[in-house]
């Protein structure tokens, strides 16, 4: 049985100290955090619709002349943009309340590393499409039978703003997803269980249930994903390979499933699924583990 390695000495983890594991202060964390994330992102909601009201898309009264892929594009924009501006109140609040630089909760490297963030999604774009193709294969289709992005009877510049929109709208998504599970809530975990592999999956069942998707199969399969992508966090000392996985998967199914719509019923998810999931955290786990051994140990 090969033996799982010590993630207590992790880079990611070397800024906590006395303060994070102050019961106070994870209290008043726990009550300021929340409540500037809820302004902030409440704020960013209303003018980010109004915004789009002003462009002809209404997300609240849709009108049915409407192109889907337009009104998709314009409620992507308007969820990441109220998911950063609610990630940025976490990390505000936190640099407020425990006295560390709001980026000890992104990465331990000297800055950002846009590289890593780059391989994040193209290795996980690679192995979603993969495990996507297999899938459907396995149902009796393929990844490209109803994909909005190569949809014929969608003009080629929908499309286009499609992908833009897309792509800009679930960077920030996952930037702010990763800040908050990976970067404040996992460090906080570790800091009061001490125990890094508790804190990996403890994040990672909270981003599960944050989804409000409690399908037993749903929870299982985000649960587990989540906890691949704290295991990239804690093994390369950051969150830049993550955001990229996170963006790339998201990506995959905007673009090869359904567009993301106000009132679309939450998918229960099924065995496959899971296990589908299962094969896309192993993976990420192992390419997270092939860029360690090859790239320097963050300062």
């Amino acid at each position: 049985m090969i033996p799982l390695p010590d993630l207590g000495p992790t880079p990611f983890l070397a800024a906590l100290g006395p303060r994070d594991r102050s019961w106070p202060r994870v209290a008043a964390m726990a009550g300021g955090g929340l409540a500037l994330a809820f302004i902030l992102g409440l704020a960013m909601t209303f003018a980010a619709m109004e915004a789009l009201s002003a462009a002809g898309i209404d997300l609240i009264n849709p009108v049915f002349h409407e192109p889907q892929l337009i009104r998709a594009s314009g409620y992507v924009l308007e969820l990441s943009l109220a998911l950063g501006a609610a990630a940025l109140g976490v990390l505000i609040a936190a640099r407020g309340v425990f006295g560390r630089p709001i980026r000890s909760w992104i990465t331990a490297a000297p800055r950002f590393r846009w590289r890593q963030l780059a391989l994040g999604f193209g290795l996980a774009f690679i192995g979603v499409a993969l495990v996507s193709q297999a899938v459907g294969v396995f149902k009796g289709g393929s990844l490209t039978a109803d994909a909005p992005i190569l949809a014929a009877a969608e003009p080629l510049s929908r499309r286009l703003i499609y992908l833009a929109a897309n792509a800009l709208g679930f960077l920030l998504a996952a930037w702010a997803e990763e800040a908050v599970f990976r970067g404040y809530v996992l460090q906080q975990v570790a800091a009061l269980t001490r125990r890094p592999y508790a804190a990996l999956w403890i994040s990672g069942l909270l981003f599960a249930l944050v989804h409000a998707e409690f399908s037993p199969y749903a929870l299982a399969a985000r649960t587990i994903i989540g906890a691949a992508f704290a295991w990239t966090a804690l093994r390369l000392g950051g969150l830049e390979f993550a955001i990229g996985a996170h963006l790339a998967n998201n990506l995959m199914i905007a673009l090869f499933g359904a567009p993301m719509l106000p009132g679309t019923s939450a998918d229960p998810g099924d065995a496959l699924g899971v296990a589908t999931e299962t094969l896309m955290a192993l993976y990420l786990a192992g390419c997270a583990e092939l860029i360690r051994r090859r790239a320097p140990r963050p300062a």
